[in-house]
């Protein structure tokens, strides 16, 4: 999406062929295809992570979170990891701020050892919480690191 004040999608991946991205056609305004009422969610397979939790290295990824100035806190990005249990932790979040905010990739790297010795599922989720708002984001190159 693009709409006056800068492209709210980027139009590559970070690397690579593929990347998670909300909406990616094109449509006859910025608001067309982004993110409307509600959350949009992907959930990864199942992760087992080392027991030791010197073994768990950080969760690191690429992401971008463009949106309108009609975008308010409630309007979001989200990594959550979903325990064994079901129990679902955000560990990493971007709101929106009410300004026009262009598309850009970042990066980012969390501490996840504190699941160390169980099996896990990411998931990532773009949330238009607000009104009607312009939201667009974008993931790249996730990635559990050694440490």
């Amino acid at each position: 999406s693009r709409n006056a004040w800068g492209n709210k999608q980027l139009g590559a991946t970070r690397s690579g062929v593929k990347s998670l991205v909300t909406g990616p056609l094109a449509g006859r305004s910025a608001n067309a295809n982004d993110v409307d009422g509600g959350d949009t969610t992907m959930r990864s397979r199942a992760i087992t992570l080392p027991a030791d939790p010197a073994d768990v290295g950080p969760l690191t990824f690429a992401w971008s979170f463009g949106h309108g100035s009609n975008a308010t806190p409630d309007d979001a990005l989200r990594v959550r990891i979903e325990a064994e249990n079901g129990d679902r932790t955000t560990v990493w979040g971007v709101e929106a701020t009410g300004e026009q905010v262009s598309a850009a990739w970042r990066q980012a790297s969390v501490d996840i050892d504190a699941w160390a010795g169980q099996r896990i599922h990411l998931l990532v989720v773009a949330v238009d919480g607000a009104a009607d708002s312009l939201v667009e984001a974008q993931l790249d190159d996730l990635r559990i690191r050694r440490p």
